[in-house]
């Protein structure tokens, strides 16, 4: 079996490489697209990196080139580039890794709000932009190879590229469904279940020995469709005194210093951001510091955090917009509405029993070996 695995620089690689590495040893090589300006890699461990591919006139042909030989092509996320590899496939066996903002961010796909009503208005004023952020965009777009081509044509290949998709993974059937039941994905697709995390892969940074503290964890990254305002705003008027950690250091940096400067004015010393990118390990350890955890997202987003978050005992409060708090709900977790926020009481972290249940009922079904086997049913 020759897999090669299609990707961008995404620090959650690793962790896919863990599991189809276990499924397939030494039958998986990696592909990485960069940027035209060619930046050093930054989250995938160079080890792991067969080829990387700087982005220019001839990418396409390049990729079937290095695809030419593969039993299974492993598409992680969706670019211009492997939509174009996607449309124009005609015999190659394709797995296609979701990501969710190729999917929530195209209009012509899906239409609903992804924002509430404060971050709204904070988008707003991220689009007025100052004059040298104007021109620092200009440079990147020529530097980096963003988007120069009508952003519709855009939305209109990923929306074909998406409609011609076979095989789709990701953890948990229920989004899968989703994206059927809303045609965002033809009704025959065939899903196969795939975590870019399984347990055991973050398990070796837990220390047992470690208490879960009383801290509170809000969202995953320094991006919009986290609607970290609302839940400051929640949490400030329940009169909360736990310390605030905010993970910033993933996103919008423009975005990071706004949030910084509102929950530092609503919460003081309390606020802890966290703006500095953090090893799996270190940043396992640190939500063993947070009892609650609240992603306020209104799609599926930040699944790795949150299994890790309830795997290590957290009380975790979702959106029910989001499929993953339905998947949750369905496998018998104890899991929360952000509706249910409504006092301090509500903000007591979960009891002895709770935190064993959701750690059993995870491990069976998102442990290394039901993916692993997962994959050798689904692909051999």
């Amino acid at each position: 079996m020759n897999i090669i695995h299609l990707t961008t620089d995404e620090k959650f690689i690793d962790g896919a490489l863990f599991l189809f590495n276990k499924a397939f040893p030494n039958q998986n090589q990696l592909l990485v697209l960069k940027p035209p300006a060619n930046p050093a890699i930054r989250y995938i461990k160079q080890s792991r990196i067969d080829f990387e591919i700087v982005k220019n006139k001839s990418t396409l042909e390049t990729i079937k080139k290095h695809t030419s030989n593969a039993d299974w092509v492993v598409i992680h996320g969706l670019n211009e580039v492997w939509a174009n590899y996607i449309i124009k496939n005609t015999s190659k066996k394709i797995l296609y890794v979701v990501w969710g903002a190729e999917v929530y961010g195209n209009p012509l796909l899906y239409d609903q709000p992804l924002l509430g009503h404060h971050t709204i208005q904070l988008d707003e004023k991220l689009e007025r932009k100052p004059l040298i952020q104007k021109i620092k965009d200009v440079i990147n777009s020529y530097r980096f190879g963003l988007p120069k081509t009508n952003q519709k044509q855009q939305w209109l290949k990923n929306k074909k590229a998406l409609h011609k998709i076979d095989n789709i993974s990701i953890i948990y059937k229920d989004e899968v469904d989703f994206y059927k039941k809303n045609n965002i994905i033809p009704s025959n697709t065939n899903f196969i279940k795939f975590g870019y995390y399984p347990i055991e892969y973050f398990a070796n940074g837990i220390d047992e020995d470690v208490k879960l503290g009383n801290r509170i964890m809000i969202g995953n990254s320094s991006s919009l469709t986290n609607n970290h305002l609302e839940v400051f705003k929640k949490l400030a008027s329940l009169g909360v005194k736990n310390e605030i950690v905010v993970p910033l250091s993933y996103g919008d940096k423009r975005l990071a210093k706004i949030l910084v400067k509102e929950g530092q004015k609503m919460f003081g010393k309390q606020f802890k951001p966290i703006t500095d990118f953090m090893p799996l390990e270190q940043y396992t350890k640190l939500m063993q510091s947070c009892g609650i955890v609240i992603m306020n997202h209104y799609r599926q987003q930040a699944v790795g955090n949150i299994i890790t978050a309830m795997y290590l005992g957290a009380k975790v409060f979702l959106d029910e917009r989001n499929t993953i708090y339905h998947y949750l709900k369905r496998i018998g977790c104890f899991v929360y509405s952000i509706e249910e926020l409504k006092s301090l009481d509500s903000l007591k972290n979960l009891e002895p029993y709770q935190i064993t249940q959701n750690k059993e009922i995870l491990l069976k079904d998102i442990s290394s070996d039901k993916l692993v086997n997962e994959l050798k049913t689904k692909l051999w």
